[in-house]
Parts: structure tokens; sequence; C-alpha cells
């Protein structure tokens, strides 16, 4: 706690010289903001720059961080919807029997046998161990209840006789450790896919690493696109998560329009940077059309049909060169990414109406 106040106060300090806005003037706005309909935090408040002048407080109160992130999803996605989305076994079998693309999987690990359709199924450690000895090098392993890219991997080869899981770029996992993963209960089993390959053109600009656009639809009268960013994967990670600017990755403004890229940022807070060039490829991300922008649109109000008492539904969508495919669906947005990129405080038209906030 004390550790959390000090590095908020050095924030402000850095603010006041950066801005000239007093401590007072800041600390009076946070609680201001505090107690408004979105609860903001200290926190929130210095990553989305909320001591810009240029905002009026009004603009300002609709900003959502955390806690009305959280609130806004517990309001919009019923319960007994959530398992829809949520296990990635059976979003697949839905997703799969309405004939929509989603990643090829080879094998679904869970000790009940658990399956999506007619991909190899494993019970025991064993079973996996022979998989792994076998396997059609390189896989992407992921969590069936998995988020922010907990436990999944890329996992390049077995070395069975030394007992270790071969990861992308050389790094390595015992294979206890990796075992041991599989079984953290939380995480209800796994799966082993195929390794996505994004479209070409984002391949040149962005590096062979998924990274998908998040597209937010408000389902309800009918579905609609309430809004769209791209996650941009970085040097060698493999999975496209943010996490607030800590894993390197990238985010991308997309214009709704056209699905151009407007603004990239590779952190939240007073030194925001923005960024131009892909640090990997070296190449221009400003301007990027992320290709068949129609269909990625279309293909997520499609969908979003499908999964009935969920009103705001996240969609992880890769374009690939067959076109879109589905990654996964998320019930729980990180709407600060939203006002992060956008600006604009989210808590407004038909998101504001539904959340009754």
């Amino acid at each position: 706690m004390f550790t959390k106040g000090w590095n908020t106060l050095r924030t402000a300090r850095e603010v006041k010289r950066l801005t000239g806005k007093s401590l007072a003037s800041q600390a009076v706005e946070i609680v201001r903001l505090h107690f408004g309909r979105t609860r903001l935090g200290p926190g929130d408040y210095y990553a989305l720059d909320l001591f810009d002048e240029a905002l009026s407080f009004q603009d300002k109160a609709r900003f959502v961080g955390w806690r009305a992130s959280a609130e806004i999803d517990r309001r919009l996605n019923a319960a007994w919807s959530r398992i829809l989305a949520n296990d990635k076994i059976v979003n697949y079998q839905l997703l799969a029997a309405q004939g929509f693309r989603i990643p090829r999987t080879i094998a679904t690990y869970s000790r009940t046998g658990r399956c999506i359709g007619a991909e190899l199924r494993m019970s025991s450690p064993d079973a996996v161990r022979a998989f792994l000895g076998e396997a059609p090098f390189p896989m992407f392993a992921k969590p069936v209840a998995g988020t922010y890219g907990r436990g999944a991997c890329l996992l390049s080869g077995f070395d069975s006789s030394r007992g270790l899981v071969q990861l992308a770029h050389g790094a390595q996992m015992a294979e206890a450790d990796f075992f041991a993963q599989l079984d953290f209960a939380p995480f209800n089993g796994y799966l082993f896919q195929e390794v996505v390959r994004p479209h070409r053109s984002v391949v040149d600009v962005a590096g062979p690493a998924v990274s998908s656009v998040r597209v937010g639809v408000l389902t309800d009268p009918s579905p609609a696109v309430h809004f769209a960013f791209w996650k941009i994967a970085t040097d060698t990670n493999v999975t496209d998560n943010f996490s607030r600017g800590t894993t390197g990755n990238l985010l991308g403004a997309i214009d709704l329009a056209n699905g151009r890229i407007t603004d990239v940022l590779s952190a939240p807070g007073p030194h925001r940077k923005r960024v131009a060039v892909h640090p990997s490829t070296g190449r221009t991300l400003l301007g990027f059309a992320i290709p068949m922008w129609s269909e990625v649109l279309e293909v997520s109000k499609t969908v979003a049909r499908h999964f009935p008492g969920l009103r705001l539904q996240n969609w992880d969508v890769v374009v690939t060169d067959d076109g879109p495919l589905l990654m996964e669906l998320n019930t729980e947005a990180d709407l600060f990414v939203v006002n992060l990129l956008s600006r604009v405080g989210v808590l407004n038209g038909r998101l504001a109406e539904l959340a009754k906030m």
C-alpha cells in the first residue's frame, strides 16, 4: 500500500512538471471521479491521462477503468451464459456446429475426456506424453478456461530423454512443470492446436505471431459493433495480450469505417509512447488497413446472434489468407483499453443505456 501510494505521488509530481496542473487540482479531480458513476481510481486517472485539461469533467466521468469495466460486464452478461464463452471446448463446439472458422484443434487434454469433435482425446499425463512424442510441431497449447494469455505457449518439440518441453525461440520448460500446468484446476484442461498464420499482409507488417482484432459487439436489440482495436504482438511474444503495457506488445486504434490504424501505443500514462513502426519488422503501422475489414465486422455481428444472454461480446478475430477466423469469445472486456485508444469515454450511447450507469 505504501509503495502504491508513493508511486502515485511520484506520478502526480511528474504530471505537475509536464502540465503545470497542481497536486491539489489533481487530487480533487481524482476524488470526484472516484465517487462518480465509473468509480475511477488514481491508477486509471493517470493511465488514461484524465489530468488533461482539454477534456471537460463530464467527458472524464464517462471513462471506464477496471472497476466499471467489471461492473458493466456483470450487468450485461448473464451468469448462465458465461460458460458459452469462457469454456473454449463449449465455445468451439458451438462455433464448429454453425460452420464458423476456428483454429484446428489437434488434441484435447481433459481428465473427464471432454473434446470439441474428432480430435484426439487425452485424459492422463501418460497419454499426453505419448502424444508429444509423435506430435506435429509446432503447436499452440492453451488452457480450456484461461484468460489474458495465462498458460498459453507455443510448443516446438519434446525431449523425453531430458524431460524437457521445447518452447518457441529456444526456450525450454521442465516436463514436470508443464504437466503441473496441464492439471492446474482453474484451467480445466488444455487444447493443442495447429498454429494459426495471419494474413500475408499482416505478417509483412507485424510478423508471424497472431495479432488479433478485438471486436466489441452489443447485441441488444440487434448485433452492432461498438468498438474494435488491434492487439499487436512484438518481439518473441507468442500471444498478443497487452496487460497495460507490461508485455511489450502494442495496441492499435482502428477506424471502424475502413479498418485503418489511426494510432499505436506501447504504454499508458503520462509517458505514453506512440509508435509509428513495428519494432520487430520495421514496417509502418500507422495507416495500415486490416485486410478483409468488412468481413471481420460482418462475421462478428453474425456470430453474436448465437450467444444469448451475452449482450456485450468481445471477439478476438484473426484475419488469415482464407478469411477471418474466430480465435475466442471473451465476456470480460477490458474497456480501459478502448478508452486508452479513443480518448472518448466509452460509457456513452447505447452502452450507457444498456448498463444503466
